[in-house]
């Protein structure tokens, strides 16, 4: 979620109610192996290495840290290897670093630059079994169940997003763009009820809709306003935000009550 212009400048794109993608973030934690780190509490005072500060991910990865495992966003330097797509001032109290050259956050952290990472690829070491990395979460699916019982939060990293200048001329645009991804869902889900259309060995889909007691993918803003809220408190506790930020002004009008 980027930095916003001043309440006196205009919103440049509005979102359409829809999330084409989603993921726990859990998983996707890294630590040198035998570093002595067992939780993340342990990485108070040091580094990690994030993509870039502002990506979805590092939103995601920063809030539940501070809000579900005792780790604030000021309690550590976040280590970044690429350029921000928007600028901004961060409060003092937020230390980042960038570093420069291109260097892959795996090559810092197995050589003790960094504590630890978060980017959404798997380290290569790890996939190859080099046994040099360690998940921070070993039983990292336990963690996600744990984490959406307590929080409901199944994290939002992608929305659909549409020029407003496109939504002032043909207000209809976010509605039919909605509606279509909408279908497309569907179609998806029952194509996929059929257990040997799926590449995986173990059809779950009974198990998920049991586990979330709904489609987990759900679209529209009536069902993922808790999660939409929950984007929005994260961004403004990690000074991502320059003035205080509504559910409702981020979504073009005709989806608002989708």
């Amino acid at each position: 979620m980027p930095r916003l212009p001043p309440s006196s400048a205009k919103t440049t794109f509005v979102q359409s109610a829809f999330f084409p993608r989603r993921m726990f973030a859990h998983g996707f934690c890294f630590i040198r192996a035998g570093s002595g780190i067992t939780k993340p509490a342990d990485l108070k005072g040091g580094r990690i290495g994030l993509l870039g500060y502002q990506n979805s991910l590092a939103l995601i990865v920063k809030g539940m840290l501070m809000h579900s495992y005792g780790l604030p966003v000021t309690d550590v330097t976040w280590v970044t290897n690429r350029e921000e797509r928007v600028s901004g001032k961060l409060p003092p109290n937020i230390e980042v670093q960038h570093v420069e050259g291109g260097r892959r956050l795996e090559d810092l952290l197995l050589a003790g630059e960094i504590d630890a990472l978060v980017e959404p690829d798997l380290p290569e070491a790890w996939l190859q079994g080099k046994g040099t990395l360690a998940r921070l979460f070993p039983d990292c699916e336990k963690e996600e169940r744990a984490y959406y019982v307590r929080t409901r939060i199944f994290p939002i990293m992608h929305p659909i997003v549409v020029k407003k200048e496109i939504l002032d001329r043909d207000p209809w645009v976010a509605t039919s763009l909605y509606e279509a991804f909408e279908q497309s869902r569907r179609l998806y889900r029952e194509h996929m009820r059929q257990p040997h259309r799926s590449s995986f060995v173990w059809n779950k889909l009974e198990e998920e809709r049991q586990f979330f007691g709904k489609d987990p993918h759900c679209q529209g803003l009536t069902e993922n306003r808790h999660d939409v809220e929950s984007l929005i408190r994260f961004a403004e506790e990690q000074g991502m935000l320059l003035r205080p930020l509504g559910v409702e002004e981020l979504f073009a009008e005709s989806t608002r009550g989708t």
